[in-house]
């Protein structure tokens, strides 16, 4: 039985109404990718409008048409937030599925709803130039959200930093960019020939200034224009902290597990070199060091959750398994659920070189999946016929008919393997008809060959 995970009592309804609308895609997937939608018009606000005030050019129906196309998405996002968050902080699951920011604060709240607000309709039918319209530049605190949701949960979504560093770096830059365009507005940076160089230095201008750096080849001429020069100065020493502090942590954090794999390769080797261990055992003992760091977080992800209780411990030893076995071919398009049931089914084998794992004539009951080291499959007991590596499975065809083994599987390294048993994967498949058809493709495939 797989096991259970808490259940999110607050909106329960909600979600398995919303899960419904949206088919078979899982809630928390669709509420992550969604953010994506929200942060692209936030981008088209925050450029557009900046741009717009300091070229005094009058809003156009284009421009019109996608504020408002703008606003309506920010509605939505407004809606689903309500709908979807707990007011309050509550204690939630760690399952990726559930995966929902913990609690929608009353600034966050009010954030959105002036978003939603078409100031630009006030400009367009009432001034015939941009005015009010700067209010909505407050959809720019959603980024602030926005970054911290993909920073806490990407890692559920085996993305990392693929979407939060793209974020803070477009951040970064709608933020210059608004700050060359204040530039231009408060007439620090004089007027030019034409906009493209106008626009270049106040670029220049806001990234000299938020940088502390500041040669002094353009400054400001009014108390209005320094005051706001001061501001930009002050904001810039905060910015400027934070990305480096950002920048600093990735880099630390890239380098810890990589510093502690070296430090454990050379005790390993002093150890070796100690007791006089044998070149080939040698050889051996690192390649399985290196499959460990490559599969795992570290070497001791089994100590990392000793502490925790025995039935989170069983969980998350499910998780593990089931990293090994998603590449496998017939896998790929199976639901998670299907993965975690299998990797639940597991069972795990050591082998020694030379011992067998398979023999010729045997009536099979099982498939096996490498989790490191190689086999070797023979036929006449010495023709061997292929090499299997990590990752790699064989035995499968006991899964889905009665037959004898047709060839020797004998392990050459030493072998870390899982086994699958039949009674499990008819199990399994009696759950999720779609993994059975996968194998019997497969088996037709390679009868085709």
């Amino acid at each position: 039985m797989l096991p259970e995970f808490s259940p999110i009592r607050t909106r329960e309804d909600r979600y398995l109404a919303m899960a419904k609308m949206f088919g078979n895609f899982k809630i928390s997937t669709l509420y992550f990718y969604w953010q994506l939608i929200p942060l692209l018009a936030i981008f088209w606000v925050i450029t557009r409008i900046p741009y717009l005030m300091v070229v005094g050019h009058p809003l156009l129906i284009g421009d019109l048409v996608l504020s408002l196309g703008a606003s309506f998405i920010f509605f939505l996002d407004a809606w689903i937030n309500f709908k979807l968050i707990p007011r309050t902080s509550s204690t939630r699951s760690i399952n990726r599925e559930e995966a929902v920011p913990d609690s929608y604060p009353i600034f966050w709240r009010v954030v959105d709803l002036l978003s939603i607000a078409p100031f630009f309709l006030t400009d367009y039918f009432y001034f015939g130039e941009l005015k009010w319209s700067l209010l909505n530049l407050i959809c720019a605190l959603k980024v602030v959200r926005v970054y911290g949701f993909f920073d806490n949960q990407a890692e559920y979504f085996g993305i990392e930093n693929r979407l939060k560093w793209p974020v803070l770096i477009l951040s970064s830059m709608a933020f210059v960019h608004i700050i060359g365009c204040g530039g231009i507005g408060f007439g620090i940076v004089e007027k030019q020939s034409d906009f493209l160089t106008l626009y270049n230095i106040a670029v220049y201008w806001a990234v000299t200034t938020l940088t502390t750096i500041g040669y002094g080849d353009v400054t400001p001429h009014s108390n209005l224009a320094r005051s706001f020069t001061m501001v930009i100065e002050i904001t810039g020493v905060a910015v400027y902290g934070v990305v480096i502090g950002n920048v600093s942590r990735f880099f630390l954090e890239s380098d810890r597990h990589k510093q502690a794999t070296k430090e454990k390769l050379q005790d390993l080797a002093l150890f070796m070199r100690h007791y006089s261990v044998p070149d080939k055992t040698q050889k051996e003992v690192f390649r399985f060091y290196n499959h460990m760091v490559k599969k795992r977080l570290s070497d001791n992800d089994t100590k990392m959750i000793s502490e925790l209780p025995h039935a989170l411990q069983k969980e998350l030893q499910i998780y593990m398994k089931s990293k090994l076995i998603r590449d496998i071919p017939f896998f790929k398009q199976t639901p998670t659920q299907c993965l975690l049931m299998t990797a639940q089914k597991l069972e795990q084998a050591f082998f020694s070189p030379g011992d067998s794992i398979i023999k010729k004539g045997d009536v099979g009951h099982e498939m096996f999946i490498i989790g490191h080291g190689e086999v070797e499959v023979l036929i006449d007991e010495k023709k061997v016929i292929a090499t299997l590596h990590d990752g790699e499975f064989f035995g499968e065809v006991a899964l889905l008919k009665e037959t004898n083994r047709t060839a020797d599987v004998v392990a050459k390294s030493y072998c870390d393997v899982y086994r699958l048993d039949k009674e499990s994967f008819n199990e399994i498949v009696g759950k999720f008809p779609a993994l059975g058809q996968e194998f019997e493709n497969m088996m037709h495939k390679r009868a085709a060959v």
